[in-house]
């Protein structure tokens, strides 16, 4: 009777063993999913904020901020030909 209840006592320890062990797995999975993903979110980041990149962004801006201001000059020239008073043209 002995024997039997400490066979028993084994195989249900042994049972809470692998509930305990599946668990570890399970977590252990996650952990290993969730690293992966900030690793590539890591990757990521480090390409867009790699020096080549933001230097290539900065002349970009700077081409765009030019031609911006160049097309602020024009308006201002079109605005002052065209205030709202048409000149005389000589037809009536």
């Amino acid at each position: 009777m002995l024997v039997r209840t400490q066979v028993r006592n084994l195989i249900a320890s042994r049972e809470e063993m692998k509930k305990n062990i599946a668990g570890i797995y399970t977590t252990l999975d996650l952990i290993q999913a969730g690293e992966a993903v900030k690793t590539n979110q890591l990757g990521t980041i480090s390409k867009i904020l790699s020096p080549d990149n933001l230097e290539r962004q900065h002349r970009e801006l700077g081409v765009l901020l030019s031609d911006i201001s160049d097309l602020k000059y024009r308006m201002q020239l079109v605005e002052h030909m065209h205030n709202g008073n048409h000149p005389i043209t000589g037809k009536e």
